[in-house]
């Protein structure tokens, strides 16, 4: 198989044409590919733009997920290679609000997700897990990893806005709508992932203003998620740590 992606978990592979492998590094826990795997259903389930997901294989003991290959790139490479941040802005949060207008609950609950980071011995645990249980509940429809490298863009003019594909669904859950919110934010502000950290960079100035410009077009403060933004800080390093085995 060709090589034609290479991910913290998976690399993905053409499988043959018009389909994909998501191949998951040896040793990824197969209840979590699993679940990825009946997200991914679900989300098809929603008539949301995602590729269509046509099931699960073992190769050289991994496991895969198969899909509809997206053509295209990511929405940040995109913008990337066309400075575009009016398409970058709009497309981003056209297609969260799609999403967020669903209702579910044939996902996990956003607080069982967030749970799964806090077991084990880690430090500050219990701590952790009053954070989570004391966050509202919701059954809003949540991405669960929205930012711009999981929006993939197959444009020819700046202006067609057709042709949009969202990926990765191991994060899918239902949950508050500012639940997804905070997590985006979260994701695309250098600032919130460093933990208040300053840098005066250009770049990073310019993602600064492009986080605070989405959570403008999205009608949300920063105080309405700031109590999700604060499990997210602590989750996040758990995660990571998840994923390169550190955990």
């Amino acid at each position: 198989m060709e090589l034609i992606g290479i991910g913290n978990t998976a690399d993905v592979y053409v499988w043959k044409e018009g389909y994909v492998c998501k191949l998951f590094h040896k040793g990824y826990p197969e209840n979590a590919v699993k679940r990825e795997y009946e997200n991914a259903k679900a989300m098809q389930n929603y008539n949301l733009p995602v590729p269509s997901c046509m099931g699960m294989v073992k190769e050289e003991n991994r496991c895969g997920i198969l899909y509809e290959r997206a053509e295209g790139v990511t929405l940040l490479e995109y913008y990337q290679r066309t400075g575009d941040a009016s398409v970058l802005l709009e497309t981003l949060c056209s297609v969260h609000e799609r999403i967020l207008g669903h209702h579910a609950d044939d996902v996990p609950d956003y607080k069982e997700f967030l749970s799964l980071f806090a077991q084990g011995k880690n430090a500050g645990k219990e701590e952790l897990l009053g954070l989570i249980q004391s966050l509202p509940d919701g059954n809003t429809l949540c991405h669960g990893d929205f930012h711009p490298g999981n929006v993939m863009i197959n444009k020819k003019e700046a202006e067609d806005h057709s042709d949009i594909r969202v990926i990765d669904f191991m994060n899918v859950c239902h949950g508050p709508r500012l639940y997804d919110i905070a997590r985006t934010y979260y994701l695309i502000h250098p600032v919130e992932r460093e933990e208040g950290k300053k840098n005066t960079d250009e770049a990073v100035q310019a993602m600064q203003a492009f986080a605070d410009a989405y959570l403008d077009r999205m009608k949300t403060t920063k105080e309405e998620i700031a109590p999700y933004v604060e499990v997210l800080q602590k989750v996040r390093k758990l995660e990571l740590g998840m994923a390169d085995g550190t955990k």
